[in-house]
């Protein structure tokens, strides 16, 4: 995910330092995700060719006073969860965000068309043999997951976790819903109820290749699942 070194590169007009903290149900109820589509809009009709200042436009039109108005002690875990939850409704802020500050790590690869999966249901299946797995962010941050009965839980670097659901929709397809979590951005960008699709497309020696379809926020592409042992 973007760092907040990052997002001070992006976003130039709004500086506000505070001490760091969670986002909480009160900072989200706050900005709905209404607005942040109407931030969206704005980023997308904008005739400004500068993308920086493009962003800063839009983000003090929709977010300036707001963040202006709130006590400072929320104020930039609010700006946090705009910055975030943005990327996951606004596709082409994302996009900017990427051209901006290129992804520096992290096995995602975008594409095209969805790819067609090398394995029957059985080696997908036995995906879920492995329970214990990793993969890598795109700052290069490695996240620790294990599968069991049915959930799928994910291990940070500061030891924050997310619990999601895991469902199989056809034989190499699985959709996870996403349940809880207590990292600032995994809750950020996810509300309980939130639906992620994956399919798994080929098994390697040490990992299996896996698509994140998400199209209809025009996000397609595959990445690497790590497994840790031999199943049993």
């Amino acid at each position: 995910m973007v760092s907040k070194k990052q997002k001070m590169k992006v976003i130039l007009l709004l500086s506000i330092v505070l001490n760091s903290a969670l986002v909480s149900y009160s900072q989200m109820t706050i900005i709905s995700d209404s607005l942040l589509n109407e931030a969206c809009t704005t980023i997308i009709n904008s005739k400004e060719k500068n993308d920086s200042v493009k962003i800063d436009a839009a983000f003090v039109q929709h977010f300036g006073k707001l963040l202006s108005d709130i006590p400072e002690a929320k104020a930039e875990n609010t700006y946090d969860y705009i910055f975030i939850r943005l990327q996951k409704l606004c596709p082409e802020f994302k996009a900017i965000l990427d051209k901006l500050n290129p992804p520096s790590a992290g096995d995602f690869r975008s594409l095209e068309t969805k790819p067609t999966t090398k394995l029957n249901k059985k080696g997908c299946r036995d995906f879920l043999n492995y329970k214990n797995y990793y993969y890598f962010e795109d700052n290069g941050d490695t996240i620790y997951l294990r599968i069991s009965n049915g959930f799928w839980m994910e291990t940070f670097k500061d030891k924050t976790y997310s619990k999601l659901k895991l469902s199989w929709i056809s034989d190499c397809e699985f959709e996870l819903v996403f349940i809880e979590s207590n990292n600032a951005i995994r809750n950020s960008l996810s509300k309980p109820g939130d639906k992620y699709k994956y399919q798994l497309t080929e098994k390697h020696d040490s990992y299996y290749d896996v698509c994140l379809d998400m199209r209809e926020i025009k996000v397609l592409g595959t990445f690497r699942i790590y497994y840790t042992h031999k199943p049993k």
